[in-house]
């Protein structure tokens, strides 16, 4: 490689991906999309943390929500995530976690407020 360093190793992708505005073109999404992906882990990290306190709560009232979620009364859940009016649950002594669950249903079967 010649002394041109890191301008010969952008003309050659430019060569490769069709010019340099296609590669300036290539590079801009790139950067958004990156850019984007970043604002949005933040965002769900920050959301996660709202509701992610180590709080372990407890059914009180026997619920079916389908054949495969059960709430029996005594079942324990941490709440690790939500949206509105679902919540993320973590179903503990479940393997197959988590779970999306509606709010209005965990008030009313658990000491979840």
């Amino acid at each position: 490689m010649s002394n041109l360093g890191s301008y010969q190793i952008m003309v050659e992708l430019a060569k490769k991906v069709g010019g340099p505005i296609i590669l300036g073109i290539l590079t801009a999404i790139a950067g958004y999309v990156g850019g984007k992906t970043i604002e949005t882990s933040i965002k769900f990290v920050k959301n996660k943390s709202e509701y992610d306190d180590g709080a372990i709560y407890e059914v009180t009232d026997a619920y079916e929500i389908n054949d495969e979620i059960k709430l029996k009364v005594g079942d324990k859940f941490k709440v690790i995530g939500g949206h509105l009016n679902s919540l993320l649950v973590e179903l503990l002594g479940k393997n197959n976690n988590p779970y999306v669950m509606d709010k209005q249903i965990l008030v009313r079967v658990s000491n979840y407020s």
